[in-house]
């Protein structure tokens, strides 16, 4: 449809960035130009806004955007990504509708709004300040608070919300970290994230215990995105599901949230999102390279960032890299082949400091200086190839790579360290495993000296040179991979006791089950949600670290499980954890 104002428009703007359609809708109805959106967003429409058929030769409609009527009704297409802050802030701030609709949904969905203490995450300042005032006049007292208030007046307001003298503070991205509010039991998010860092952290400012604090209730105002936001980010970032289960997830109401946690989507804003989620599922090779060549000769982390795909989604299955998108759009080079296509795409779960340097370093030529870097070595060599292959071929083997899609590999090497979200200590001089970090289980036992690692294919494996036991753990098992003799009930108890169930021929006499529980070797627990190949291979571990015995029930192992705990490790977490459960609500506004 083509939607402009009725009574004369405003001078048009052509390129105004949006991704949300109830805020184009808002600016066309403000007579900041017109568009070209899809006939659902035009439901509800302001009295200001008529439509029509845009008729032949109309622009496609790929992103969100505001346009002249000239373009609109033309065959040149506006294309935007992202959004415009200053554009954004003056649609809402001053739009009482769009206030009325979350004062609305807020009394649906709490009922006693007048205990609520909200955070609110707004576009602007204005934004946040017109939000204020909005929920105060609606018999809620509410304050904006920026970066440009009196540090006073910010813990002021944070204290005031706490013993519920007001109900809301809102804010831009102020609070993103770093506030300790318990008492906050619910968050608004009224501003368009394509970010998941942002969005958890934004939702952790909710997740702290509290007296008389039952539940989380979060509010994502969502709107209409544009196609190339990843809803699929978002809600693989809040759940934990892989990239091929999330679909299922959100058909199915999200059944395998943890008890209490309920994330409800209105009926219309589940299928806007399936619809979304299934189509970053289908991604074809030659729309990527059409992608690229639109964006020009740009590089790795800018195609990233300007189609919001993963670097993931480069290399699964088939598919060969960047050498070979940037070849297939033109941009010279020749095609990648798929071996190392494969190859590379083995390494996109590296996630410590220290390999990633030695990637770059070693790749270029350079030798191994010391016994941990001979370990460093034999763990990319069996990370690469497989790990079918003696060590003693491996600096052969990896000579193949030298000085061969350098760009590539440094380029991929920048992408990885940017997305480190985590502090990996290291923990011991010889084996450079770094916890908290994730490996493939050629990759630890290579770690540990094993030659030709894949050949083990047990869950567990005892290594004398450093008197350790491996115990290789997948939490979410399933009869389609697992024996009903290996379902093993394995899980986290708290945040420092593991259970573990013992394998089936094993007893608590024997001298294996002594070692465990004597000490007389180091327990050292990796563990991984599930082992659905995502399309790179089997899903890497997270090396938890050692562990120490507890305690076990039992005599024979099919009733029997032991109890473990870490040994004194520092804490590390990537997104905030607490008890408090999350009621999730997306609203279609």
């Amino acid at each position: 449809m083509t939607a402009r104002k009725v009574p004369g428009l405003g001078r048009g703007i052509a390129g105004v960035t949006v991704e949300d359609d109830g805020v184009v809708m808002s600016m066309v109805g403000l007579g900041l130009g017109a568009a070209i959106v899809p006939k659902l967003s035009t439901v509800g429409a302001p009295a200001e806004v008529a439509t029509a058929e845009p008729g032949d030769g109309a622009p496609e409609r790929r992103v969100g955007y505001v346009t002249t009527p000239e373009l609109a009704g033309s065959a040149i297409t506006a294309i935007c990504s992202g959004y415009d802050v200053g554009q954004l802030s003056n649609v809402y701030t001053g739009n009482d509708r769009r206030a009325a609709a979350v004062l609305e949904t807020l009394q649906r969905k709490i009922g006693d709004v007048g205990r609520m203490r909200a955070l609110g995450f707004c576009v602007s300042i204005d934004h946040a300040r017109f939000m204020a005032d909005r929920f105060t006049r609606a018999g809620l007292p509410s304050v904006a608070v920026t970066a440009h208030s009196p540090r006073h007046d910010r813990d002021q307001a944070l204290r005031d919300l706490g013993d519920r003298k007001i109900n809301a503070v809102f804010t831009v991205d102020l609070f993103n970290e770093g506030v300790d509010v318990p008492e906050i039991d619910t968050v608004l998010f009224l501003r368009p994230t394509d970010s998941a860092t942002v969005l958890l952290q934004q939702l952790g400012r909710g997740l702290r215990l509290a007296e008389d604090k039952p539940c989380l209730t979060v509010l994502d105002f969502v709107g209409h995105q544009h196609k190339q936001f990843r809803f699929d980010r978002r809600y693989r970032a809040l759940t934990g599901a892989s990239r091929t289960g999330i679909a299922q997830e959100i058909e199915q109401g999200f059944p395998t949230l943890p008890t209490g946690c309920v994330i409800d989507l209105d009926r219309d804003v589940r299928r806007l999102v399936l619809d979304n989620v299934r189509q970053a599922l289908s991604l074809n090779w030659r729309d990527l390279a059409r992608e690229l060549r639109d964006l020009g000769d740009v590089n790795l982390p800018t195609f990233l960032r300007e189609t919001g795909l993963d670097v993931e989604d480069l290399y699964r299955r088939s598919r060969q890299g960047w050498a070979s998108l940037r070849h297939a759009a033109g941009f010279g080079g020749t095609p990648g082949d798929e071996g190392r296509g494969r190859a590379f795409g083995r390494m996109l779960h590296i996630d410590d400091v220290e390999r990633l340097a030695f990637l770059t370093d070693v790749l270029a030529g350079r030798a191994p200086q010391s016994p941990r870097e001979l370990r460093l070595m034999a763990m990319l060599d069996a990370m690469l190839w497989g790990g079918t292959q003696p060590i003693s071929g491996m600096e052969a083997r990896l000579a193949r790579l030298t000085g061969t899609r350098t760009a590539e590999r440094e380029e991929l090497a920048n992408v990885l360290r940017s997305g480190l979200r985590h502090v990996a200590p290291p923990l011991n001089s010889v084996v450079p495993l770094h916890v908290h970090a994730r490996y493939s289980k050629n990759e630890v036992l290579a770690a540990f000296g094993i030659d030709k690692p894949a050949h083990m294919r047990e869950g567990v494996k005892y290594v004398q040179e450093h008197r350790a036991d491996l115990f290789f753990v997948t939490i979410d098992k399933s009869e389609d991979h697992y024996s009903p003799t290996t379902l093993y009930a394995d899980r986290a108890i708290s945040e420092d006791l593991f259970q573990w169930e013992s394998q089936s021929t094993l007893r608590s006499a024997a001298p294996t089950a002594r070692r465990y529980m004597t000490g007389e070797s180091t327990v050292r627990l990796l563990i991984r949600q599930s082992k659905r190949d995502e399309g790179l291979g089997a899903p890497p571990y997270t090396y938890a670290g050692p562990m120490r015995y507890v305690s076990h029930e039992g005599e024979r192992p099919s009733a029997s499980s032991g109890a473990w705990t870490t040994d004194s490790l520092p804490r590390y977490s990537t997104t905030p954890t607490s008890a408090i459960q999350p009621e999730f609500h997306s609203e279609d506004r």
